[in-house]
């Protein structure tokens, strides 16, 4: 659990990273793992977000100002085998289109399972999102909003 944003963090040296997740098991399970692999710390957090729960971005948001002095979007989310049935996409959507800078990039390292990923891809359409598969990847989506 979390291994892109421990990357992010400890490898990539992302400024100032969130983990999340929306259940309180494998949120434990998280900070676990973060705990065992570095120290949490002021610019590494571990933070519950429910997709679509406008209190959960509002409290990352403001947690995110607090400590860039400032900003209230992030520039990347990064999300990885995050979608399991239809009816976490429009919540999963509705969340990263709150957060992501207007510049930002949202990656989706989508697993095949039994959810459409046309479905993925008409929820970002319809918030104004384009994307881009790279070449030589099955399953990776870089969102970025329309100009």
């Amino acid at each position: 659990l979390g291994v892109c944003g421990l990357t992010a963090h400890c490898i990539l040296g992302a400024r100032y990273t969130v983990l999340s997740d929306g259940d309180t098991d494998t949120l434990a399970n998280l900070r676990a793992n973060v705990s065992h692999n570095t120290q949490q710390s002021e610019t590494l957090q571990v933070r519950q977000l429910v997709w679509g729960d406008t209190a959960h971005v509002e409290c990352i948001r403001r947690q995110l100002q607090q400590t860039t002095k400032g900003e209230t979007h992030f520039d990347v989310i990064l999300g990885s085998d995050i979608i399991y049935v239809d009816s976490v996409i429009e919540p999963l959507m509705e969340t990263v289109a709150a957060l992501l800078d207007k510049s930002g990039v949202f990656i989706l390292a989508y697993a095949r399972r039994n959810v459409p990923v046309e479905l993925v891809l008409e929820a970002a359409a319809a918030r104004g999102f384009i994307w881009e598969t790279p070449k030589a990847t099955d399953g990776v989506y870089v969102f970025q909003r329309r100009s």
